[in-house]
């Protein structure tokens, strides 16, 4: 069994985090290796109009770039989806072979990110309440005794025993990891940040994504979250705004980076700049909800429009700075 210790991907007081980037972050370190290179493109936003759907469910932010984490550190992941609806199993008959590859994996040295359901991890807030896809690292396994050993990063929990079988039961993917010792590169920070902002191979500009994010703020303007079931819907809400806190961290932990490498103040300034943003969109995160449940009144909803323009344009001053840089 490996002696990994958890790791959280942000040195923050901003809550809303993400699993997979504390587990990456986590192997990243065990492994002498640095990750914040794939954030590079963190702040692209898209918001398509769609009259017909819920407002959340109109936003979406990047995943996580994988490409930019073996081209700049040298880390590979490698992501396999079971047979999953959700958090609901539909066939199980890939057991075998996944218990062969997480053995294969773990002889080798290398942990493995397996997915799980939070419903059935004791060590959650949910546990047996709600189900949710979450993440842990495999770090040993015991078929003869039906127990996989699991690291959670996001909860901050060392090595601890889980019944295997559970787990197969809930467990939607796996990623496997692949690390080269002796890759290294010492990346032109002035190039990697011009290409995080300029770069047209993704169609979308700095100026784009402002604009997107004026209009995503009017339309919560003149409609506020409306649902049939606001119980029902609350999980993938916060699920979906959590995204608006968590892209500003991840970009300013990239800037952090680039601040590192290249000693320029600038950047420290605007990575915490960043990271201030990342609280006020947390902040304003629950302050949508409590509307969201307490009526969706129109005058709450102006206040917090006002707000949103306010970070937006906070956040146009941010970019060009950033562009000045490059």
């Amino acid at each position: 069994m490996m002696n990994i210790q958890p790791l959280k991907s942000f040195s923050s007081s901003v809550l809303v985090t993400s699993c997979i980037d504390d587990h990456i972050t986590t192997v990243a370190a065990w492994a002498g290796k640095e990750t914040r290179a794939m954030y590079a493109d963190a702040w692209r936003f898209v918001y398509q109009e769609n009259p017909q759907d819920l407002l959340m469910n109109q936003v979406s932010y990047p995943k996580l770039n994988l490409e930019l984490l073996e081209q700049y550190h040298g880390l590979q992941i490698s992501f396999t989806e079971r047979d999953f609806t959700g958090t609901t199993l539909n066939s199980n008959q890939d057991e075998e072979v996944y218990l062969d590859r997480l053995e294969k994996e773990l002889c080798s040295g290398m942990p493995v990110l397996v997915g799980i359901d939070v419903f059935y991890c004791p060590w959650s807030e949910t546990y047996l309440k709600s189900h949710a896809r979450h993440s842990s690292l495999a770090v040993g396994l015991d078929r003869p005794g039906r127990e996989i050993h699991l690291v959670d990063s996001y909860y901050g929990i060392t090595s601890t025993a889980f019944a295997l079988d559970v787990f197969l039961a809930a467990s939607p993917y796996y990623a496997c990891f692949s690390s080269d010792p002796s890759f290294r590169l010492n990346p032109d920070w002035r190039t990697l940040l011009s290409t995080s902002l300029f770069n047209a191979d993704h169609g979308l500009t700095p100026q784009d994504v402002l604009q997107d994010l004026r209009t995503f703020a009017l339309a919560y303007l003149e409609n506020g979250i409306v649902t049939a079931d606001p119980e029902a819907y609350m999980i993938p809400f916060m699920h979906q705004f959590m995204k608006f806190p968590l892209a500003r961290m991840r970009y300013s932990s990239f800037l952090l980076y680039m601040y590192e490498i290249s000693g320029e103040q600038k950047l420290h300034v605007l990575s915490g700049q960043f990271s201030e943003l990342a609280k006020r969109w947390e902040a304003m995160m629950h302050q949508v909800m409590k509307c969201f449940f307490s009526g969706n009144s129109i005058t709450q909803r102006e206040k917090m429009y006002q707000k949103m323009l306010k970070m937006i344009a906070k956040e146009e001053e941010l970019f060009r700075c950033l562009e000045n840089l490059a």
